[in-house]
């Protein structure tokens, strides 16, 4: 019985340290960015260390001669409950590293959808709306140019924003951005929306926005799925009642996935 409890206390210990292992490989080839928001990644990080000591107290438990005596937990019998658990942490961590890693795009949003609106209340932006002023002034000036608006991957939370509070301003004005392509059923069937999957803590809060892009060319040659940049020109449609931007697409073109494929909302993590 003692050497059975020894050899899951040493099993154990691997697992931790198999665990520590991947979040680490996760971390060193990026693909921890597909899970958890950056904010993340120091709890993440203290993850790791505890597992790795977890490993090292488990392993040396399993090698030590020193008997237990004083709770005689050496005699305690290694139930199935354990093994199970054992057993069921074994394949997590054989999934973990063997199934490709996978970025939320076209396939999840038709799934749980996407939404054209931007997360901040009307009251929210009464309340504050200096702050908010401020805010979207900051983002006009790093993304406005001659040619319009470049809408980078850490900036296009701040754009729907600005867009769906400033609409009337900039109407007409000719914007550049990149995301998946998804057709939603509620669009027109000359509409498309190109998204992106934004999260503030890690994937399982994940929500979909994006803006409604309406081409004017050739519908079959778009894609049924993957990523695509738009250049258009802004322009405000009606949706559910609301008011909200849309692109009218003068060139979309066909790209690969980019490194950052999900955008955060800075605003309101600040």
């Amino acid at each position: 019985m003692k050497n059975q409890k020894k050899h899951l206390d040493y099993f154990s210990g691997i697992l931790f340290l198999g665990f520590g292992l991947l979040i680490l490989a996760m971390v060193l080839n990026g693909s921890l960015d597909y899970y958890i928001s950056p904010m993340m990644r120091p709890i993440v990080m203290g993850g790791v260390i505890l597992f790795y000591l977890l490993a090292i107290t488990q392993i040396w438990r399993s090698t030590s001669d020193k008997q237990e005596l004083a709770c005689d937990c050496q005699k305690k019998k290694v139930g199935k409950g354990e093994k199970l658990t054992l057993l069921l942490l074994t394949m997590v961590l054989a999934i973990g590293f063997f199934l490709p890693d996978y970025v939320l795009s076209t396939k999840m949003a038709e799934l749980k959808g996407v939404s054209y609106t931007f997360p901040v209340s009307e009251e929210m932006l009464e309340t504050n709306v200096d702050y908010y002023e401020s805010y979207y002034n900051n983002v006009e000036h790093s993304i406005k140019n001659e040619e319009g608006m470049l809408v980078g991957d850490e900036s296009f939370m701040d754009v729907l924003g600005l867009l769906h509070f400033q609409l009337d301003q900039y109407i007409g004005v000719e914007v550049e951005l990149s995301g998946f392509i998804y057709h939603d059923e509620a669009l027109e069937p000359t509409e498309f929306t190109v998204g992106r999957f934004a999260f503030t803590c890690c994937a399982a809060d994940s929500i979909g926005y994006g803006f409604i892009v309406e081409h004017l060319g050739d519908d079959a040659l778009l894609p049924v799925d993957g990523w695509v940049k738009v250049k258009g020109v802004v322009q405000e449609r009606e949706l559910n009642g609301q008011t909200i931007p849309s692109i009218t697409a003068t060139e979309v073109s066909e790209i690969s996935e980019p490194e950052r494929p999900y955008v955060y909302p800075t605003l309101l993590s600040d």
